[in-house]
C-alpha cells in the first residue's frame, strides 16, 4: 500500500492561530514581542490625583481638620 502524501512531522507550523507551537518546539532563541506601549492621554494615578480626588469631597473645614490630624500623626 502506497504511502499518503500527508506526512506527520514534529516540526511546528506557525500560524496565527498556532502560536504555542514557537514556543513548545522552537529553538530559534527568539525572544516575544514586546507588550505594546500605554496610550499616551493616560493620566498617571499618583497619589497627589489620590488626594485631591478625596479632597474635593470635602468641605475647606473637614479638609483642614483632617490635614491637622494628619500632620500630628506624621509629626510624633
Amino acid at each position: 500500500m502506497p504511502l499518503s502524501s500527508t506526512s506527520t512531522s514534529s516540526t511546528p507550523t506557525v500560524t496565527p492561530g498556532n502560536s504555542r507551537a514557537t514556543a513548545a518546539g522552537s529553538s530559534l532563541g527568539r525572544q516575544p514581542a514586546p507588550p505594546p506601549p500605554n496610550p499616551p492621554s493616560r493620566i498617571p494615578v499618583t497619589p497627589a490625583v489620590l488626594r485631591s480626588i478625596f479632597a474635593s469631597s470635602r468641605t475647606i473645614l473637614e479638609e483642614r481638620s483632617l490635614s491637622r490630624v494628619a500632620f500630628f500623626r506624621y509629626a510624633v
